[in-house]
C-alpha cells in the first residue's frame, strides 16, 4: 500500500525493505575480509560496533535457524553460525547509504539506531551488575531490536515521523496518540509485527507482545538515558 493506515499495512510496506548500512562501515568490513589473517573475532568486533550490521547478521542467521526450528541467542551466536563464507556473501549484498549531512531524515535514522545501541549496552551492563550476567546477551539483542520500527520509519517514512515529532514537541500530544493519528497505529505495534516476521530477537518480540511492565519500563528508561 502506498499510504499505509494500520499496523498490518505498515508491516506490509516495511517488511519488504531492509535498513541500509553506512557504506564506509561495509568497506571497512570488506577490507578486513580481504586480509589473509582475517578471523571471526576481528569480524565480530566490527559487526558488533554497528547495530545495523547486527540486524542483518541476526536476520541472516535467524532465517537459517528458523528453518531448523531453533533460535539465535546472541550476536556472537549469529556470527558463529554463519561462518566467514556466508558472512562475506552477506556483507557484499548489503544495502548501503552514504552519509548525507543535509538530510535530517537520515540523521534521525542514525540517531534512532544509536539510541537503540546505547539502550542495549545499558541493559547488558545492568544485567551483568545485578544478575551476574544471566540473559545479558539475549537482553542486549532484545534492547537493540526493540525499537526496530523507529529505524525503518525514519528511513522509509520520514515525512510521517516528522509530523509525529511536531505533534509531540509543539502540540504536547502524547507519543502514542501522535503515532496513532499519523500512522493509524503505534510504532510498538509495527515493531512487534516486524519482529514476528524477522527472527532477530525472540525476547524483543516477547517483550513487545506481553508489554510486561517491568521489561517495557526498563527498556523505555534505558532508551531515554
Amino acid at each position: 500500500p502506498n499510504n499505509p493506515q494500520t499496523a498490518e499495512q505498515w508491516y506490509s510496506f516495511l517488511s519488504e525493505k531492509l535498513p541500509p548500512v553506512r557504506l564506509s562501515i561495509v568497506k571497512r568490513l570488506q577490507k578486513t575480509l580481504s586480509e589473509p589473517s582475517c578471523s571471526v573475532i576481528q569480524l565480530s568486533k566490527l559487526i558488533k560496533s554497528d547495530p545495523l550490521l547486527c540486524f542483518h547478521v541476526a536476520l541472516s542467521a535467524g532465517t537459517l535457524h528458523s528453518e531448523k526450528q531453533s533460535e539465535i541467542t546472541s550476536i556472537d551466536h549469529a556470527i558463529g553460525s554463519l561462518g566467514i563464507q556466508k558472512l562475506e556473501k552477506l556483507i557484499n549484498s548489503l544495502p548501503t547509504t552514504r552519509l548525507n549531512p543535509s538530510s535530517t531524515a537520515q540523521k534521525m535514522y542514525f540517531r534512532s539506531v544509536a539510541n537503540s545501541h546505547h539502550a542495549a549496552i545499558q541493559a547488558q551492563q545492568w544485567l551483568i551488575q545485578c544478575r551476574g550476567g544471566m540473559f545479558a546477551e539475549e537482553s542486549y539483542q532484545a534492547a537493540l531490536f526493540y525499537n526496530i520500527g523507529h529505524w525503518l520509519l525514519w528511513y522509509f517514512a520520514p515525512v510521517h515521523m516528522s509530523k509525529i515529532q511536531i505533534l509531540v514537541r509543539e502540540k504536547q500530544v502524547s507519543p502514542e496518540l501522535a503515532e496513532a493519528r499519523i500512522l493509524g497505529s503505534t510504532i510498538d505495534a509495527i515493531s512487534k509485527r516486524l519482529l514476528t516476521h524477522w527472527p532477530v530477537s525472540p525476547l524483543a518480540r516477547i517483550t513487545l507482545e506481553t508489554s510486561s511492565p517491568l521489561n517495557k519500563q526498563m527498556v523505555l528508561q534505558l532508551h531515554q538515558r
